[in-house]
């Protein structure tokens, strides 16, 4: 199980109130839970085809009414295939950051919710080396933060996420915090992400977590196997409908 040249300036590396906080928590959080989660947070996945890329939206829950997600820090993240082979669709020619995304619908890059618009307030901190935003990976150890606090950019939004076959995987509300595109690969790609985040609810005082996935993503079964599918769901008995969106890395 497993899982971008210089920004513009006052983006590229900003220092961060909070990064003092976040590399003292690094030292004294430890990445726990299994698959999907740990802590009070949750990690979860959807996956969108367009034409022949495939989408992959990484949310992060917060379990707290009214709470709001402020940074993701000390970040560990690799994917099967690599991260140059990551799709980007913006005007620096590869970067991560949200607000230069020319089609954000097939861009890859990070955020603290928001869209890839130029009015996202989502910024990278100082251990984006050697190149900034612009680099083909995510350096280990890396972190980005809603710049704004008080826009609260980073609230949950409600979501409906699924899997390329059609399997639901969350409904609910969760905040967008990266979105992976790649030309689809039958056997889908290894992700593993795992790092803390830093939220709070209103202005209460901070809280650090941490999250940690792993998993295949972007995978679509075979003919047997979407066969298979389709008689398991028939076979499972009816739920109601409680039904309630949208994410260069190393092998």
């Amino acid at each position: 199980m497993e899982d971008a040249h210089n920004g513009v300036a006052g983006r590229n590396a900003p220092s961060s109130p909070l990064q003092p906080l976040c590399v003292a928590a690094a030292l004294v959080i430890a990445v726990t839970g299994a698959h999907a989660h740990a802590g009070m947070l949750e990690v979860k996945i959807g996956e969108t085809l367009v034409g022949d890329l495939c989408v992959v939206d990484v949310y992060v829950t917060v379990p707290h009414a009214g709470g709001h997600i402020i940074s993701v820090f000390n970040a560990s993240v690799s994917m099967g295939g690599g991260f140059d082979t990551l799709v980007h669709n913006d005007s620096l020619g590869g970067t991560w950051l949200p607000q230069y995304a020319t089609d954000g619908a097939i861009d890859t890059f990070i955020t603290v919710g928001g869209e890839p618009v130029p009015s996202n307030d989502t910024s990278i901190d100082p251990t984006w080396m050697p190149e900034g935003a612009t680099q083909p990976g995510i350096s280990d150890g890396a972190g980005w933060f809603n710049s704004n606090p008080t826009s609260f950019q980073g609230a949950p939004s409600p979501v409906d996420l699924h899997t390329l076959d059609g399997r639901e995987t969350y409904v609910g509300f969760a905040t967008h915090v990266a979105r992976f595109v790649f030309a689809q690969d039958p056997g889908g790609r290894s992700l593993s992400l795992a790092g803390g985040v830093a939220w709070q609810v209103a202005h209460a005082p901070t809280v650090f977590d941490s999250i940690e996935y792993a998993g295949v993503v972007g995978n679509v079964p075979g003919p047997a196997g979407a066969a298979a599918f389709v008689v398991g769901l028939a076979s499972r008995p009816c739920r109601g409908r409680d039904r309630h969106s949208h994410a260069r890395a190393t092998a």
